[in-house]
Parts: C-alpha cells; sequence; structure tokens
C-alpha cells in the first residue's frame, strides 16, 4: 500500500481486506499500530496484553493485581509493593 510504505520506518501499519462468503468485503486499516505515540494504547488493552504474557508466572490473580498496582506506580512511596507481586509466587 502506497500510503503505508510512505509512513515507513515511523511506523508500520497494515490493511485487511475480507471478503465474506456472502459477497461482503470488510476492509480495515490501521496506519499506527496499538501502542504507537499516534494510537496509545488505552489502560484495558495494556492489562490484557500484561496478562497475558504474565499469567503463566504469576497467575491469574497475581496478574491483575500487578497490573493494578503498575497503573497507579505514580501514588507510591516506594516499589515493595510493586516487586512483591511481580514476584513469583
Amino acid at each position: 500500500d502506497p500510503f503505508l510504505t510512505r509512513l515507513y520506518p515511523e511506523s508500520i501499519g497494515a490493511n485487511v481486506q475480507v471478503q465474506l462468503r456472502n459477497g461482503d468485503v470488510l476492509k480495515a486499516e490501521v496506519p499506527y499500530p496499538p501502542g504507537h505515540r499516534q494510537n496509545p494504547a488505552g489502560d484495558e488493552s495494556l492489562v490484557k496484553k500484561f496478562l497475558v504474557l504474565a499469567e503463566d508466572v504469576l497467575g491469574r490473580e497475581r496478574g491483575q493485581r500487578a497490573a493494578e498496582i503498575i497503573l497507579s506506580v505514580e501514588a507510591l512511596s516506594d516499589l515493595d509493593k510493586l516487586l512483591e507481586a511481580l514476584s513469583p509466587p
């Protein structure tokens, strides 16, 4: 895609076109991937990605707690709670 090519290396975008069995065509274009400064990821998507990566090590409950602490890390007076939450059981 010429438009997406012009964005490189600033961004590696994508576009997808799918033709359904009934003939309908669905299209989507994402010039900036989620997490790019032009397409910031929200807290919900960051937590989801964190849990996918952390659950095998921390477990679901501990991973969720770690995510909550990470999202409010600026309010912590020290990192003890964060380090405890990120330590495997």
